[in-house]
């Protein structure tokens, strides 16, 4: 009884996971990213802080599909522990490189929006806002 039991809230666990990353996603590149370019461009701004706001937006966005690559890799290899391809060295298997690429470009990714949020700021201290 208990191994079912155990079975069953790693499914449900599974399932709220990866409808999580789906629908944060979906949040993200159909909500967030679109009203991010449209208020940068249409509320009066200089065109300097329009520029910075579009590329914090291209740079969440490239966040939001490495998101999704790493986690759909993971869970193709069904790594238990994937945050060791995050950080680690390369590996030789071709399923792990695969994994290990998509954490390549997360880090990447976050590394882009923390310097695209800095240049917003400074956009920002530079106008005098």
């Amino acid at each position: 009884m208990n191994n079912k039991t155990d079975k069953n809230l790693k499914t449900a666990s599974q399932l709220f996971v990866h409808g999580s990353v789906a629908l944060t996603a979906v949040i993200g590149l159909g909500v967030v990213v679109p009203l991010t370019f449209w208020f940068a461009w249409t509320k009066g701004k200089a065109v300097t802080q329009g520029i910075a706001e579009t590329l914090f937006s291209f740079s969440f966005a490239w966040l939001l599909i490495s998101i999704l690559g790493w986690f759909r890799s993971a869970r193709r290899l069904g790594s238990s522990s994937p945050g060791r391809f995050l950080f680690g060295p390369a590996p030789e298997d071709y399923e792990e490189m695969q994994l290990w690429k998509w954490g390549r470009q997360l880090r990447f990714a976050m590394l882009s929006v923390v310097m695209t949020m800095g240049g917003v700021a400074l956009v920002l201290w530079i106008s005098g806002q």
